[in-house]
């Protein structure tokens, strides 16, 4: 419009820029920075992290760096365990110590036969549990260990369980097991209790004895796990029931108890047989010696009864009942033949302990030296210093 300044620019205006050859733009252009206004600035800079460029896939970074380190630090961790050479043979009769017990839950439930469960299952893990034994001793022994205290738990258990028997609480299911095992009704009750003892029994034991843990309250809450491992079985497969015994409250107190005195004695009898490891803390109390086994010897400490005594001697600590006697260096009297001070003393020095010299009369007090170590004491020892008398 006419008459109107801004509809008309002055010739050589930019928009958005300055104006040419102005001074801002100068220092701009040596710069190498283009100016921006401030319209554009608002534009281009981000308002949230949102809408920055670029930030789209930064929380998948950042989760994907987080995952790295935790696993580095997992596997740096695990790195000492699995570099165990004990972690293979604990690992394994830890495992076939429940080939027994699994093999008759899968009969139970009506999965595997038990004659298929003893010859595909039992068996192979018996002989492997053997070789493993022979191939590592102190594993195996351990195993055999773990294998009786199982056995003798299984027959305390049996007194209580068969007390409730007597009763009438419950039924003996265990002449059943080897009704499955031979498929046969009317095979012998005994082949029953020979499977609960030295397969059930005696197998839970063993890996039990594999567990770091000791004492009645781990094995209590070794048999729970136990006796929940059974209830769910019973529950989750009912017809576990038919061939074991029905689950009943009744029923379900008397084999939670009776798996309690399986745990406490198997847990006290593992404790005897394989005493735990107690890492001492710093600052405690050492354990009480036991009659004729040698005390723990620690680092050696100079005898506070040596004493300095007249100048050029030393006191050697006596035996009991006798007088510390001073005895004479360098050539004095009661010195003995071929007994010389060392070159490197200085000229007047008087002699006191084997461990420190003393500075020649008017020397001053920083002259005093301190006591060598054990290192320069044996240097000074080979290079001919007097050694102190024996004990008269």
């Amino acid at each position: 419009m006419p008459g109107d300044a801004r509809a008309a620019p002055a010739p050589g205006w930019r928009e958005g820029g300055a104006q040419p050859g102005g001074r801002h733009q100068r220092v701009q252009e040596r710069r190498g920075r283009p100016e921006r206004t401030r319209a554009a600035s608002t534009e281009l800079v981000p308002r949230g992290r949102h809408e920055r460029p670029g930030e789209h896939g930064s929380w998948q970074e950042t989760t994907a760096r987080k995952a790295a380190d935790e696993d580095q630090r997992l596997l740096a961790a695990l790195q000492p365990l699995l570099s165990l050479p004990s972690l293979y043979p604990r690992l394994l009769f830890l495992a076939l110590g429940f080939a027994a017990i699994t093999s008759l839950a899968a009969a139970y439930s009506e999965m595997i036969p038990l004659p298929e469960g003893a010859r595909f299952v039992l068996i192979p893990a018996v002989a492997c549990i053997l070789l493993v034994g022979l191939r590592h001793r102190t594993w195996g022994r351990r195993a055999l260990v773990g294998w009786l205290a199982g056995i003798i738990a299984t027959g305390i258990y049996d007194m209580l369980r068969l007390g409730l028997v007597a009763v009438g609480m419950w039924d003996d299911p265990i002449p059943r097991i080897g009704q499955l095992l031979f498929l046969d009704p009317n095979a012998n009750w005994v082949w029953g209790y020979v499977w609960r003892f030295l397969g059930n029994g005696g197998g839970m034991g063993l890996a039990f004895a594999m567990l770091p843990w000791r004492g009645v309250r781990f094995g209590i809450a070794y048999g729970t796990l136990v006796c929940l491992g059974l209830f769910a079985v019973l529950a989750i497969w009912p017809v576990a029931q038919i061939h074991f015994f029905p689950l009943t409250p009744v029923v379900a107190v008397g084999a939670m108890a009776g798996h309690w005195v399986y745990g406490a004695v198997l847990g006290a009898l593992t404790t005897r047989w394989l005493p735990p490891a107690h890492p001492q803390a710093p600052g405690a109390r050492a354990a009480p010696r036991r009659a004729g086994q040698p005390a723990a010897r620690g680092p050696a400490r100079p005898n506070p009864a040596r004493r300095s005594g007249p100048a050029g001697a030393i006191r050697v600590a006596a035996a009991p009942g006798r007088p510390v006697r001073p005895v004479e260096l360098s050539g004095g009297p009661g010195a003995r033949a071929g007994t010389r001070m060392p070159a490197s003393l200085p000229a007047g020095a008087q002699r006191g302990p084997a461990w420190q010299v003393r500075p020649a009369p008017g020397a001053p007090a920083g002259a005093r030296q301190r006591p060598p170590t054990p290192a320069r004491r044996a240097e000074g020892t080979r290079a001919g210093a007097p050694r102190p008398a024996r004990p008269f």
